[in-house]
This record gives C-alpha cells, sequence and structure tokens, in this order.
C-alpha cells in the first residue's frame, strides 16, 4: 500500500512533488497552496490530484498520510505540529524551522503523536557532497582537521527569503546545508561557534554576509561561508587533512582534486563528482514508512544543525565566541 502524501506550498513543493510522484511506495495524492495559479499549475503538472487551498484541509484528510511541508521558514513549527497533532507524517523543507526551541517542540509534538518527523536535507546526495565524504571517510586525508565550505555569489533574493520575520536569515536558508554536511564530515560533537553577520549593500533586514566557525571536539575546524554580496566566489570546497587536501570548484562537473602524500612527492589526483541523487531521500522516506528502514535524516540531527545556528547569530550579536552544551 502506497503513502499518500500531500505537498502544501508549490513553489520549491513541485521538486518535492516530482520526487514523490516518482517514487515507489509513495502516492501524490495532493498539492495545496493559496494560490490559485499555483493550484492550477499543480493540477496541470500532475493531472488528477487533489488540489486544496487550505492546510488545514490536508490535515483533516482522512486519506492523507503524510504532509510535506515547503512553505516559509517561519509557518515549519505550527504547521508541523498541527500536522501531528492530525496524525500526519511530517517532512518539511530546510531549514528545519527557525530556532532550537520550535525544534523541541516539532520533535515533541510528533513523538507525541507517533509520526514520523523528517527534513528534506537534499544536499546530502549531492554529488560533490558525496564525492566529498567518501574522500573523507575513506581516509586518503588522513585525520581532518579544517573544512572550509562556500555558497553565494552577488544578488539578494527576493519575496518572502527576504524578510527576516519569514526567512530568519541566510544562515537559515544555504547555512542549513553547509552546517548539515560539516556535521556528517566531522563526525563528532560540536563545542563553539564563532560568527560575523554583517548588513551590507542591500536594503534588507537580513544579513548579506554570513561567516562562521564551527570547532568540534576533535579540534576541526568547519569554516562557513554564506553570502549575496560577493562578487567573486569562493571554491565550493577546501578540506584539509593530515595526510592531504582536497579542493572543489564549483556544483556542477569540476573534478574534485586530491593531493596526497606519497613517499618524499606529492601525487595530485582528479576525481569526477558522483551523480547527484536527491531522489533517494523520498525513496529512504518511502522504505521507512513502508518497510521500518532506518531514517537517513533524523530530526535529532537538525535538532543539532539548529542549536549550533542559535549559537551563531548570538555570536554574531554579542561578538564572542558561543559555547554548545
Amino acid at each position: 500500500m502506497s503513502i499518500r502524501c500531500a505537498v502544501i506550498g508549490y513553489g520549491m513543493g513541485r521538486v518535492h512533488a516530482q520526487y514523490i510522484n516518482g517514487c515507489e511506495g509513495l502516492e501524490l495524492a495532493a498539492v495545496c497552496d493559496v494560490d490559485e495559479g499555483k493550484r492550477a499549475a499543480a493540477a496541470a503538472d500532475f493531472p488528477g490530484i487533489r488540489t486544496l487551498a487550505d492546510a488545514r484541509q490536508v490535515f483533516r484528510a482522512d486519506d492523507i498520510d503524510l504532509a510535506v511541508i515547503v512553505t516559509p521558514h517561519d509557518t515549519h513549527c505550527p504547521l508541523t505540529v498541527a500536522a501531528a497533532k492530525a496524525g500526519k507524517h511530517v517532512v518539511t523543507d530546510k531549514v528545519m524551522c527557525l530556532n532550537a526551541r520550535e525544534a523541541e517542540k516539532m520533535i515533541d509534538a510528533c513523538e507525541e503523536a507517533g509520526v514520523m518527523l523528517s527534513v528534506f536535507q537534499n544536499r546530502r546526495w549531492d554529488g560533490d557532497f558525496l564525492t566529498v565524504r567518501k574522500i573523507v571517510e575513506d581516509g586518503t586525508l588522513g585525520p581532518i582537521f579544517q573544512i572550509e565550505s562556500s555558497v553565494g555569489g552577488f544578488g539578494l533574493a527576493g519575496g518572502w527569503r527576504a524578510i527576516k520575520k519569514h526567512m530568519g536569515g541566510w544562515l537559515l536558508d544555504w547555512g542549513a546545508h553547509l552546517v548539515d554536511q560539516a556535521n556528517i564530515l566531522a563526525g563528532c560533537k560540536p563545542v563553539s561557534v564563532y560568527a560575523e553577520m554583517p548588513h551590507r549593500v542591500w536594503d534588507t533586514d537580513i544579513e548579506t554576509h554570513d561567516k562562521v566557525l564551527i570547532r568540534y571536539e576533535s579540534g576541526l575546524v568547519a569554516d562557513l561561508e554564506v553570502t549575496s554580496i560577493a562578487w567573486s566566489s569562493k571554491q565550493r570546497w577546501r578540506v584539509l587533512g593530515e595526510k592531504g587536501a582536497l579542493t572543489k570548484e564549483g556544483f556542477g562537473d569540476d573534478p574534485v582534486r586530491v593531493r596526497t602524500k606519497v613517499g618524499s612527492l606529492g601525487a595530485g589526483v582528479e576525481i569526477a563528482p558522483v551523480p547527484t541523487a536527491w531522489e533517494e531521500y523520498y525513496r529512504n522516506v518511502s522504505a521507512h514508512l513502508n518497510r521500518g528502514a532506518e531514517p537517513a535524516v533524523k530530526p535529532e540531527e537538525c535538532l543539532k544543525t539548529m542549536r549550533i545556528m542559535d549559537a551563531a547569530y548570538a555570536s554574531a550579536k554579542s561578538g564572542r565566541s558561543a559555547a554548545l552544551a
């Protein structure tokens, strides 16, 4: 029997709908959006689905098993709690929510209702990250001590993403992926965060340049940058280990360049990134709900990310490093 899914929000929700529609064990049953034009677009994209104008219709529907919440960040917590109370499993788009307090509330509501909660951390399946992760976990670089990860350019997004009360800030957008990826590569507990978040260039109430340093208990430091005011981009990846290093220029087919020590000589190789596989996220959701497989993205992992975000914003405000419990 398929898990019947409703996607709430048909902007980026279209991406979710496509993956659900193509996933064995999941069925795209409905799309919900307040915008009539987006409901019409969803009906044209997926003939036969139900279109709804209010999330409460999703929560009242007896034939909906999973609510996929792809709405502004400030709505993730209240919609998740409402879905859980209605007995629906929940997937939220990243970022999970606005802060750790909201994340804890979401986790508690879903645990009390006995339903799944997961977050679409789809960039765990980016080809560049999959390749970097394999190189690190293979031990090719030896013990790693520094991760540099950067995303950005010059230009500010419009709509709700330019409004702090809805979006939260740039760190809560792309930064949710960079922190999540750094946590996986580090493989140990984060202990402190230092951040700088200036407002420059754009007339907006969200920061325009995030520089975040996360120190882990192993001594590893993750140096993360998310920016909308960079006229020149940094490398997407630079990872330093005691026996080697890797670099990756962008998101495309540019190779991951690895340099390691071989005897008394330095040897460099180029490794083509493996294909991006975002569809694996929903395959795992299906496997978990239908067959009891272990969830690939656990809410507790995303709570750790939210605590790092909270510490980063506290650090930027105080000008001092913020400790993590």
